[in-house]
């Protein structure tokens, strides 16, 4: 079965978009593995023990907290969810109202149990958030909502509406070279796309491009928090965090499970990586002098430092 855009998608994707001068918080819904952070696995039973943080995940987070609703999507099983939920601060965690696994794909139980490619539809997502009424009375859809994820076959269903970050692997030769600054340099695209009035048309005409590291070496970052389990909660049985129907109550589209965020078996490290002494620089780059340090951390703080936006 083909799998690709609608036509109702695609003729939402072509209404031109205007600049809004106070947007309401538009939905974004994030990707956990390759995109915020790396899931360090047992290869015999691809269960969950450890992870690496993506630099500038906190100050990434305050942003997103600040100026979205945010929401999570991973295709990992709900075991593995609720592990890579600890990664989030407790009170940002809290302001979290819908987190989605492996269970809210719709997959049948041979491919829930295989590692097959899975499409996040996200027209499956935004009826679920009427129908509980998880954002009561704001509605999304096409044109207020932006996915990130680091593969772009996974978005096949709303192209337009997804940031294709590259992804991050503490062990990839790249990020031990160059570091990596890929969150911090998304805020200023995210600052750009949340003052749309259809973020699909905007995103189709303006996609996101990640930036070469190599590029921007004299502000990347080298640190990578780690978050591991402890020896004996690795071998019991975790809680289910998925925020399913059977999970949710209807009027908040909350969970009732109230101890379903339990950090006291969380340990966290900083794991640092040492720079090399001189980088080599990137030959035959077209897009370096695009990229100024002074301008950019003067974009940046003047995001951080603009009034708090209205719900």
């Amino acid at each position: 079965m083909p799998v690709g855009p609608s036509e109702q998608y695609l003729a939402i994707c072509q209404h031109p978009s205007i600049l809004l001068s106070d947007p309401t918080k538009p939905l974004i819904v994030l990707d956990l593995h390759g995109t915020l952070c790396h899931a360090e696995r047992i290869p015999e039973t691809r269960r969950t023990v450890g992870c690496y943080v993506r630099p500038n995940f906190d100050a990434f987070m305050d942003y997103l907290i600040r100026y979205f609703e945010v929401a999570i999507w991973s295709s990992g099983r709900p075991e593995s969810v609720k592990f890579l939920s600890e990664i989030f601060d407790k009170e940002h965690l809290k302001k979290i109202k819908l987190i989605w696994t492996r269970d809210n794909f719709g997959l049948n139980h041979a491919d829930y149990k295989e590692n097959v490619l899975t499409y996040k539809d996200l027209d499956r997502l935004w009826e679920h958030v009427v129908e509980k009424r998880v954002y009561y009375p704001k509605v999304f859809n096409a044109s207020n909502t932006i996915l990130l994820d680091d593969s772009f076959k996974k978005c096949a269903m709303q192209p337009y509406n997804c940031a294709i970050l590259r992804t991050f692997d503490p062990d990839d030769r790249m990020y031990k070279v160059y570091g990596d600054n890929e969150l911090r340099f998304l805020i200023p695209y995210l600052e750009r796309a949340r003052h749309q009035s259809n973020i699909a048309n905007w995103m189709r005409r303006n996609p996101y491009v990640s930036i070469h590291p190599a590029e921007t070496s004299a502000l990347n970052y080298f640190e990578a928090r780690y978050v591991s389990r402890r020896e004996e909660e690795a071998v019991a049985r975790p809680r289910n965090i998925s925020h399913t129907p059977s999970s949710l109550t209807p009027e908040t589209g909350r969970s009732t499970n109230k101890d379903e965020m339990n950090l006291d078996n969380i340990e966290v490290t900083t794991i640092h990586i040492t720079p090399p002494a001189k980088l080599k620089p990137l030959q035959n780059t077209t897009r370096a002098e695009d990229v100024q340090p002074a301008e950019f951390e003067r974009l940046f703080n003047n995001i951080f430092h603009q009034p708090t936006p209205s719900s």
